[in-house]
C-alpha cells in the first residue's frame, strides 16, 4: 500500500476512502446516484459493523496511522509529504473505477471554468459549487448572460447533463423516453476521441488526458497484490463506487440552512468521535445501537431529510 513513503504500510487515519469497500458513503451522509437516495453510514447498520470490525483489524496490525485519528487532516498531509506515513488513495481508487457507466448512469462535469488565479487550469463542479464559486460583479460585460447560466445550472435539463453527459454522445432516449448510456462509453478508443463521461475517469471531461493518465498511474497501481487483496478478501459491499455528500444537491434555501447550522457541528464532532473511538476499541460495536440513537437525537434523521429534498430538487423530482 505504501509505495511512495519509507516501505512501511502505516496509512492515514483518514477512513473516508475505505467507506466504498462496504457500500457506504465516503462521508458523514451521501447521495447515492445509483437509487436517488441519501444515506448514512449510521442509518446502514448491516453494512456499517463489518466496517468498523475491519478498522478495528487495521488498528490492531498498526496499519492505520492512530496517532493522526483526532488530528486535523493538515496534519495528516504533513505526515505524508515527510514519508512518514502512505498516501491512502489506493482504497478509492480499487472502488471508485469498479463503477461502469450503466450501473449509475455516470456523471458528466458539465460545467467548466478556469480558477481566476492566473493558472489556467480546468475545473468542473456541481451546480451548488458554481453558485458558491462564481458572483456577478460590477465589472461584469453581461449581467443578463452571467444570470441566465447562474439560472441554468439549477434546471432538471442541467442535471441531465450534468449527470448523464451529451445527448447523441453520451447518452440516447428509446421510443419510451428511457435514457440510455453509449455501450461504447467504456471501449479504449472511444475515450481516446475524447468520450469519457467524468466519473468513469478522475476529472474525466477530456477523455484522452484521463485515460492516458488511467494507463500509466492508475493501472499499475490497482495491480499491485495488496491493493487486489483489500478489494477481494475485505470488501461486503455489494456495489464499490464512490459516493459522497456534494454531489447532486441543489442550492439550500434560507431554512436548510439554518437546519444545516443547528445540527451539524455537534452531529458531525460526535460521529468523528464515535468511529475513532469504535477503531480504537474504547468504544464497544455491540453498543453500536446507543451511539446511533444519540445521533438521532442530535438531528441526524433531520439531516437526511434535508439532503434528500436538496437532491430531489435536482432531479426535478
Amino acid at each position: 500500500m505504501n509505495r511512495f513513503s519509507d516501505g512501511s504500510s502505516t496509512l492515514p487515519a483518514s477512513t473516508s476512502y475505505m467507506g466504498p469497500l462496504f457500500g457506504l458513503p465516503d462521508s458523514h451522509i451521501g447521495v447515492d446516484p445509483s437509487d436517488d437516495t441519501v444515506k448514512s453510514p449510521w442509518l446502514m447498520k448491516e453494512r456499517l459493523i463489518p466496517y468498523v470490525e475491519f478498522l478495528q483489524e487495521l488498528v490492531q496490525k498498526n496499519i492505520l496511522d492512530v496517532d493522526s485519528l483526532d488530528k486535523p487532516y493538515d496534519y495528516t498531509l504533513k505526515k505524508i509529504k515527510s514519508n512518514q506515513i502512505s498516501c491512502q488513495m489506493g482504497y478509492a481508487n480499487t472502488n471508485f473505477y469498479n463503477a461502469d457507466v450503466e450501473q449509475y448512469g455516470g456523471d458528466y462535469q458539465g460545467v467548466i471554468f478556469d480558477g481566476g488565479s492566473g493558472d489556467l487550469y480546468v475545473a468542473a463542479s456541481t451546480p451548488d459549487f458554481v453558485q458558491a464559486r462564481m458572483a456577478i460583479t460590477k465589472e461584469c460585460k453581461n449581467p443578463e448572460a452571467a444570470v441566465r447560466f447562474l439560472d441554468l445550472v439549477s434546471t432538471p435539463e442541467f442535471a441531465v447533463l450534468h449527470r448523464y453527459g451529451l445527448e447523441g454522445d453520451q447518452h440516447t432516449y428509446d421510443e419510451n423516453g428511457v435514457l440510455i448510456p453509449n455501450e461504447n462509453l467504456n471501449v479504449r478508443s472511444y475515450m481516446l476521441e475524447g468520450h469519457a463521461v467524468g466519473h468513469i475517469f478522475w476529472s474525466g471531461v477530456f477523455g484522452s488526458l484521463a485515460l492516458e493518465e488511467w494507463e500509466t498511474l492508475r493501472v499499475p497501481f490497482l495491480n499491485e497484490p495488496q491493493i487486489l487483496d483489500m478489494g477481494d478478501n475485505h470488501s461486503t459491499g455489494d456495489h464499490k463506487y464512490y459516493y459522497g455528500d456534494n454531489y447532486h444537491l441543489a442550492m439550500a434555501t434560507a431554512e436548510e440552512i439554518d437546519v444545516e447550522d443547528q445540527y451539524k457541528p455537534d452531529l458531525y464532532t460526535y460521529m468523528d468521535e464515535t468511529i475513532m473511538r469504535l477503531a480504537l476499541g474504547q468504544y464497544k460495536v455491540e453498543d453500536i445501537d446507543q451511539y446511533i440513537e444519540k445521533m438521532k437525537e442530535l438531528g441526524l434523521e433531520e439531516m437526511v431529510k434535508m439532503y434528500q429534498a436538496r437532491h430531489d430538487r435536482f432531479i426535478g423530482k
